[in-house]
């Protein structure tokens, strides 16, 4: 029990087993172990695993013991949301009564007797904050209601000693006064900020240093949007291992070359004092490298790369300053601690970096689908992005050309390329590059005989360059990342045979996760790649919204799942969790004994998105920003 027992206390620091008097008095449980009761150390096991905030409450009013024991555990992450027009239940405005849930939330967090703010370790505020007098803005004053808004929050961050985590995702911008509450918080170590997208005249002020701070997230950087100074902030988080910065899309839709990025990284190299994170991701980054991002961020250190809609060498409208990040004649064995890899963009300068690289254990190719915003099991619905859309756009909400980098633009197949992919890998997994460096693009490994055969020769010669640019990719990840890599998500317009399949399979046997999109659907093909990849749990077959097979399964969704059901009870299944095919989701449970026709089958449930967010090959498929 004793390890029970620290699990426990560390969870409740303040608990324990010093129960007050006046709670063992009145409480139904006892204050010592006996016979037939719960220990506290259990119970407070019990309550750590609770999650869902109504099932919280209702141990509250259980018994004062209970109450005692769960509070916390209720109020450890707290979410407030803004709406900017009344919303009504049953009839009722909400609040009925009182004031908005916002404003009663905030009211609870200042205010409580029990100084339930003490309990709070992540604090969001999120929402529209319905503004008035914005022309004050104009008149060179900040307006009563959201001054008084920012005052009030700051009131809240005051009372919550224990605050690790605070996020902003309001359509206003914080003000001083927040920030200076943050500044005093002593444990806190993740900040999120989403900036809104409004050029109305606001005060811009200077982040202050948060010394603590291992997680900064910042979202819609623009610079016409009066943004705040997160320089200082930067310069101060010297503990920093997550770096994630999103600057709005307008800039690289407009080609705007707006962004300096020695305006956010510029004291860090006068001060000489670089940042070491583990984690980096930029989003819609449209800059140009003049080489302070190096200075200012230590990429030895770095565990994980993000790089979504940045960087495209292969669009002729921003190539002046996309060029200035291509890589090719560079040493970059400041990035052999890298292990996980996610990004949109295909080209060869991605494939030589997957060259030089070696051990990778994540290799994410993000598609250009969204499949997030389901909202029911059957998922006969999809949220997709329609062709010449942009993905960047998805997360400014409005539809914006986009210009493909000619390397996708239609379903090729690549199929009986197994030989040349693994002939033409290049260098062997083991053989070491020292130091590494990007070289100009190799020969593809695509055989002369595909090429003239009359599948090869029936294609354009754009086509023909997505053929060879996919088998290079392969070759690399095959033969440089095979024995270390764990998950693997590939493009849904590369449409594998089964010879390329099993190449992988074979070639990368710790495989935990993969997503293909196979030449032809079929159980055989799925029996033999578990084979190869025992440790094998997450399957998503890669379909596009046109293709016949998904079309099929949203129709009849059910039949398949009947379908699944049948085929995945045998042994060589059990070892899987989830199998995803176009936009539907299966969670595979145990083994059931069917009332008739064949004895068993599994246990097959169709899931949300969001429900299987937390595998990666379906989590991190998307172009989001969290």
């Amino acid at each position: 029990m004793s390890s029970f027992q620290s699990s426990a206390n560390s969870a409740f620091p303040r608990i324990g087993n010093n129960i007050p008097p006046e709670i063992r008095l009145v409480s139904a449980a006892p204050s010592f172990p006996l016979q037939g009761h719960i220990p506290i150390n259990l119970l407070l096991l019990i309550i750590q695993q609770l999650d869902d905030i109504e099932t919280l409450a209702n141990v509250t009013r259980t018994s004062r013991l209970l109450y005692y024991l769960t509070i916390p555990r209720l109020y450890e992450v707290v979410t407030l949301k803004a709406y900017s027009a009344i919303r009504y239940i049953n009839d009722r405005p909400e609040g009925f009564g009182g004031g908005s849930p916002f404003a009663m939330g905030l009211d609870g967090l200042i205010s409580s007797p029990n100084n339930v703010a003490q309990y709070v370790k992540t604090l969001r505020m999120c929402g529209d904050w319905r503004e008035v007098d914005t022309g004050d803005f104009e008149r060179g004053r900040v307006p009563d209601n959201t001054m008084i808004l920012n005052v009030t929050i700051k009131a809240a961050i005051s009372r919550a000693d224990r605050l690790e985590s605070f996020i902003w995702e309001m359509n206003t911008k914080p003000m001083k006064t927040i920030y200076q509450g943050l500044a005093t918080r002593k444990h806190l170590t993740h900040l999120k900020i989403h900036f809104p997208s409004s050029r109305i005249p606001r005060p811009t002020v200077t982040i202050p240093g948060l010394p603590r701070l291992k997680s900064l997230h910042v979202v819609n950087i623009d610079p016409l949007c009066y943004n705040d100074d997160i320089s200082l902030l930067l310069l101060e988080a010297q503990k920093l291992e997550t770096l994630t910065l999103h600057w709005s899309p307008r800039m690289r839709n407009e080609r705007e070359p707006s962004v300096d990025l020695q305006s956010y990284f510029g004291r860090i190299v006068a001060e000489k004092k670089p940042l070491s994170p583990k984690h980096i991701s930029f989003f819609n980054m449209f800059a140009k490298n003049d080489g302070t991002l190096t200075k200012s961020v230590l990429f030895t250190e770095a565990r994980s790369l993000c790089f979504m809609n940045s960087m495209n060498h292969n669009d002729p409208t921003t190539v002046f300053w996309d060029h200035t990040w291509n890589p090719r004649g560079q040493r970059i064995d400041f990035l052999s601690n890298v292990v996980k890899i996610r990004s949109d963009s295909i080209d060869t300068s991605m494939v030589n970096v997957l060259k030089a690289l070696q051990d990778l254990q994540e290799v994410y190719l993000v598609n250009n689908r969204d499949f997030s915003c389901n909202s029911s099991n059957s998922l006969t619905t999809q949220k997709l992005l329609e062709p010449g859309v942009s993905p960047s756009s998805v997360s400014s909400g409005t539809p914006t050309p986009y210009r493909t980098n000619g390397n996708e633009g239609a379903s090729v197949t690549i199929a009986d390329l197994g030989q040349d992919i693994s002939t033409g890998a290049g260098a062997a997994h083991n053989e070491t590059l020292n130091p590494p460096t990007i070289d100009a693009p190799q020969p593809s490994p695509v055989s002369s005989e595909f090429i003239n055969s009359p599948l090869g020769s029936s294609r354009t010669g754009s086509a023909q360059k997505h053929i060879s640019l996919a088998s290079d990719y392969i070759a690399a990840i095959t033969s440089h990342h095979g024995q270390s890599l764990r998950i693997l998500l590939l493009r849904d317009t590369w449409t594998l045979g089964r010879d390329v399949v099993l190449h992988i399979a074979k070639s990368c046997p710790n495989l935990e996760q993969l997503a293909y999109a196979p030449e032809s659907p079929g159980s055989e093909l799925t029996r033999t790649i578990i084979k190869a990849c025992p440790k094998l749990y997450a399957v998503r077959l890669l379909y596009t919204p046109d293709h016949p097979f998904w079309l099929t399964m949203r129709h009849e969704p059910q039949t398949h799942v009947e379908m699944m059901g049948l085929e995945l009870w045998r042994d060589e299944y059990l070892g899987m969790k989830y199998l995803g095919v176009g936009g539907f989701i299966a969670k595979l449970g145990g083994r059931i004994r069917a009332t008739e026709g064949p004895k068993w089958r599994r246990s097959v449930k169709l899931v949300t998105w969001e429900e299987a967010r937390h595998v990666e090959i379906f989590g991190l498929d998307n172009i989001e920003i969290s």
